[in-house]
Protein backbone atom coordinates (compact mmCIF):
# COMPACT_ATOMS: atom_id res chain seq x y z
CA UNK A 1 0.00 0.00 0.00
CA UNK A 2 1.58 3.02 -1.03
CA UNK A 3 1.51 6.29 1.57
CA UNK A 4 -1.03 8.24 -0.28
CA UNK A 5 -3.84 5.09 0.65
CA UNK A 6 -2.53 4.88 3.64
CA UNK A 7 -3.04 8.33 4.43
CA UNK A 8 -6.85 8.09 2.73
CA UNK A 9 -7.44 4.97 5.91
CA UNK A 10 -9.35 5.53 9.23
CA UNK A 11 -6.77 5.41 12.11
CA UNK A 12 -8.75 1.96 13.05
CA UNK A 13 -8.24 0.77 9.18
CA UNK A 14 -4.79 1.87 9.53
CA UNK A 15 -4.03 0.00 12.77
CA UNK A 16 -5.73 -3.10 11.44
CA UNK A 17 -3.75 -2.89 8.10
CA UNK A 18 -0.02 -2.53 10.03
CA UNK A 19 -0.71 -5.42 12.69
CA UNK A 20 -2.35 -7.86 9.65
CA UNK A 21 0.62 -6.99 7.13
CA UNK A 22 4.04 -6.74 10.00
CA UNK A 23 5.09 -8.80 12.80
CA UNK A 24 4.49 -8.26 16.11
CA UNK A 25 8.71 -7.77 16.09
CA UNK A 26 8.53 -5.72 13.16
CA UNK A 27 5.79 -3.47 14.86
CA UNK A 28 7.79 -2.96 17.61
CA UNK A 29 10.41 -1.06 15.03
CA UNK A 30 7.21 0.85 13.74
CA UNK A 31 6.93 2.61 16.84
CA UNK A 32 3.55 3.95 17.93
CA UNK A 33 0.92 4.00 15.38
CA UNK A 34 -1.48 6.72 16.55
CA UNK A 35 2.04 8.94 16.95
CA UNK A 36 2.57 7.44 12.72
CA UNK A 37 -1.17 7.96 11.73
CA UNK A 38 -1.48 11.27 12.55
CA UNK A 39 1.87 12.17 11.26
CA UNK A 40 0.80 11.19 7.79
CA UNK A 41 -2.62 12.69 8.28
CA UNK A 42 -0.38 15.65 8.58
CA UNK A 43 1.77 15.69 6.30
CA UNK A 44 2.17 17.32 2.55
CA UNK A 45 2.09 15.94 -0.60
CA UNK A 46 3.98 17.64 -3.65
CA UNK A 47 7.07 18.04 -5.32
CA UNK A 48 9.58 18.64 -3.29
CA UNK A 49 13.67 19.41 -4.21
CA UNK A 50 15.79 18.71 -1.45
CA UNK A 51 19.95 20.54 -1.37
CA UNK A 52 22.30 18.67 1.52
CA UNK A 53 24.24 21.63 3.42
CA UNK A 54 27.34 20.23 3.66
CA UNK A 55 28.08 18.25 -0.15
CA UNK A 56 25.01 20.23 -1.82
CA UNK A 57 24.04 16.77 -3.47
CA UNK A 58 20.61 17.35 -4.26
CA UNK A 59 17.48 15.15 -5.19
CA UNK A 60 14.33 16.65 -6.55
CA UNK A 61 11.00 14.21 -6.94
CA UNK A 62 7.59 13.96 -5.09
CA UNK A 63 7.08 12.97 -1.92
CA UNK A 64 3.81 11.76 -0.37
CA UNK A 65 4.70 12.66 3.04
CA UNK A 66 6.55 15.81 3.98
CA UNK A 67 6.58 16.43 8.05
CA UNK A 68 8.18 16.00 11.63
CA UNK A 69 8.59 12.87 12.51
CA UNK A 70 9.07 11.00 9.35
CA UNK A 71 11.42 10.50 6.85
CA UNK A 72 11.49 11.99 3.38
CA UNK A 73 10.90 9.48 0.47
CA UNK A 74 10.43 10.18 -2.94
CA UNK A 75 10.44 7.94 -6.38
CA UNK A 76 11.45 9.03 -9.98
CA UNK A 77 11.42 6.85 -12.56
CA UNK A 78 15.13 6.70 -12.38
CA UNK A 79 16.19 6.87 -8.76
CA UNK A 80 15.06 7.03 -4.83
CA UNK A 81 15.94 8.72 -2.20
CA UNK A 82 15.02 8.70 1.28
CA UNK A 83 15.87 11.20 4.34
CA UNK A 84 16.73 9.69 8.07
CA UNK A 85 13.74 10.89 10.25
CA UNK A 86 12.71 14.89 10.15
CA UNK A 87 13.44 17.20 13.54
CA UNK A 88 12.39 20.27 12.55
CA UNK A 89 10.92 21.62 9.50
CA UNK A 90 11.45 25.69 9.24
CA UNK A 91 9.06 26.64 6.63
CA UNK A 92 10.33 30.55 7.25
CA UNK A 93 13.84 30.24 5.91
CA UNK A 94 12.85 26.56 3.69
CA UNK A 95 15.27 24.31 5.66
CA UNK A 96 14.72 21.16 7.87
CA UNK A 97 17.37 19.01 10.45
CA UNK A 98 16.94 15.16 10.13
CA UNK A 99 19.36 13.43 13.09
CA UNK A 100 22.58 14.01 11.35
CA UNK A 101 21.92 16.67 8.18
CA UNK A 102 20.57 19.58 7.47
CA UNK A 103 18.86 20.08 3.88
CA UNK A 104 17.48 23.29 2.07
CA UNK A 105 14.38 22.41 -0.18
CA UNK A 106 12.38 23.96 -2.21
CA UNK A 107 8.43 22.71 -2.03
CA UNK A 108 4.83 22.50 -4.12
CA UNK A 109 2.52 21.33 -2.50
CA UNK A 110 -0.17 19.20 -4.60
CA UNK A 111 -3.64 20.64 -4.00
CA UNK A 112 -5.79 19.34 -1.67
CA UNK A 113 -8.81 17.13 -2.70
CA UNK A 114 -12.19 19.10 -0.79
CA UNK A 115 -12.69 16.50 1.94
CA UNK A 116 -16.36 17.58 2.36
CA UNK A 117 -17.40 14.12 3.05
CA UNK A 118 -15.09 14.36 6.61
CA UNK A 119 -17.02 17.18 7.30
CA UNK A 120 -20.59 15.36 7.49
Amino acid sequence: MTISELKKLSKSEFIDYVKKTYSESEQSLIGDLDFIYDRLQNAKSGFIKVTHRDTKAFHKGHTDAFVEGLSVQMNTLSSWFHTSIIQEINWAEKWFRTLNSIYDFEFIEDEVENKSEDAQ
